[in-house]
Parts: structure tokens; sequence; C-alpha cells
């Protein structure tokens, strides 16, 4: 199976922190505080759930991951956020009308026209607010950063069987979708950016 984490699941969070110390967390966690209690929130990819424990009380949350194993380390999480958690991808979306959409690194694992597909069926739910979290080369396309990216797509190939092969532009592909990026935040020496959307009137 394709862009499947259930090989790495069990050091996945250990892994992040060994190469980018607190930064992803910090950029994951950056937006969480904006969003309202009673909010409806659709988390896709997200992973072993490490920003779980920072939603507030009355949040309703529907995560959604494709690996097994990553969703059985999100169910570990403290959180007082009600939570629904399915095994699944985008197909796998319930007929909700969701406030916000979280994606925080899942863009990066989809080749060009899969991006286009996926930020597609995405947009199509109509949620006012979208938070993006990922890579980017946009802003310090650095030897080094350049480096990272290589060396992450080569390991994610070989135990993920990641479709992408290179970071892409995912605001040039947001902004297609009628989506118009808000505020932003950048990370680890502008390697890594996080971002609220919200949908063009």
């Amino acid at each position: 199976m394709k862009n499947n984490y259930n090989k790495i699941a069990w050091f996945y969070d250990l892994l992040k922190y060994i190469v980018y110390g607190k930064q992803i967390d910090l950029a994951e966690k950056h937006f969480i505080s904006t969003i309202p209690e009673n909010a409806k929130v659709l988390i896709i990819g997200g992973g072993s759930g490490s920003i779980l424990p920072y939603f507030k009380a009355k949040t309703e949350i529907t995560f959604i991951d494709q690996s097994d194993r990553m969703i059985q380390k999100a169910r570990t999480r403290i959180t007082n956020a009600k939570i629904e958690f399915i095994i699944g991808n985008e197909t796998s979306i319930p007929s909700i009308q969701f406030d916000y959409i979280i994606t925080n690194f899942f863009l990066d694992l989809f080749d060009e026209s899969q991006l286009r597909r996926i930020i597609k069926t995405l947009s199509d739910l109509h949620v006012e607010f979208w938070i993006n979290t990922d890579f980017t080369l946009q802003y310090n396309p650095s030897f080094i950063h350049k480096a990272l990216e290589k060396v992450m797509y080569l390991f994610f190939k070989i135990t993920t069987n990641i479709e992408a092969s290179q970071l892409l532009n995912f605001e040039f592909h947001l902004n297609e979708f009628k989506l118009q990026k808000i505020d932003s935040k950048l990370f680890y020496n502008k390697f890594i950016e996080t971002s609220c959307w919200q949908r063009k009137k």
C-alpha cells in the first residue's frame, strides 16, 4: 500500500525529534489555540496524533490516517476533545460539515497529479478554514535543506512506499482552488511552514 507508515509507526516520533527537535511539534500546534472550542475539525493524515492534546475540550475531531498502527498510537494521547478515529484516506471522510481541515505533513506524500486530486477532494468539502503544515523550499532553498529533502524522500520511498519524490509548491495548488493564505509562520530556519487558509468569498 502506498503512503503507509505502519513499518515506522513505532519510532516515528523519536525519528522526527532526533532530526528536527521540537520544531515539527511547535509548527503543528501553532494555530490550534485559534480554533474555537465547539469547532468540528477534520484531521487527515494525522499520524501519531501528537497535536491532539492541544485541542479544547468541546472540539469535535474526525481523525483519519491510513496506518492502523499510527491510529493505535494516536488513541493513547490524553485529550479532552471528542475524537472519532478512522483508518482510511480521503475517501473515508464522513458526511459532516467541518469548520476546519488540518493537513500536517500530508500533502508532501503525493506527486503533482495526486496532489491536485487530493486538494480538490478536500476543497469540495467547502470548509471555511484549512491549516496546513509542511516542509518548504520556497523561502530558504539552501544546500542543507535540499539535501534533507532528498534524504527524506529516499527514506520514505523505502519505508512507506511514498508516492512523491520531491517537495511541490503547495501554496500554488491551494491558491488554485479558491483558498487564500491569511496567516503563516516559519520554523527550522524557514524549512517548515505552518499556514492558515480561508475560502475566498
